[in-house]
């Protein structure tokens, strides 16, 4: 199974325990690729996989159609739920870096494993998701 599978799969089963009903869009899909609804609540997931942590290209626009940002590597089981906010500064800082050792923009948005903070877990799932849901 192909990491990005994997990672989707890995947060379905997280939102399913936390009583959200997830769906996977179709692949490619501008807003998000979970959509997680309990009762009335609408949560929208982006969700990038990677066999190993190394980076990961992600899109401002990506972000901004979302309410949670979650990357997952499947070797080393490791995760980071980030808020927009977060997943924007971190894209940020890459940017910001890459300009300064590069000198010019990087080819595609983005961020390397440096700019990776330690795994968060899965605990900032439970803080991210609206409170009324």
């Amino acid at each position: 199974m192909a990491a990005e599978q994997i990672a989707l799969t890995k947060v379905q089963e997280q939102l399913r325990i936390r009583g959200f009903s997830p769906t996977c869009m179709v692949r490619n899909c501008p807003n998000g690729d979970i959509h997680a609804r309990k009762g009335r609540c609408l949560v929208r997931f982006e969700v990038k996989g990677m066999d190993q942590r190394n980076g990961v290209w992600l899109k401002k626009r990506q972000i901004n159609a979302v309410h949670i940002v979650v990357i997952y590597v499947v070797r080393g089981d490791e995760v980071w739920v980030l808020s927009p906010a977060e997943a924007h500064r971190l894209l940020d800082e890459y940017q910001r870096d890459f300009v300064a050792r590069n000198g010019r923009a990087p080819a595609a948005e983005g961020f390397n494993k440096s700019q990776f903070p330690k795994p968060t877990g899965w605990g900032p799932l439970d803080k991210l998701l609206p409170a009324d849901c």
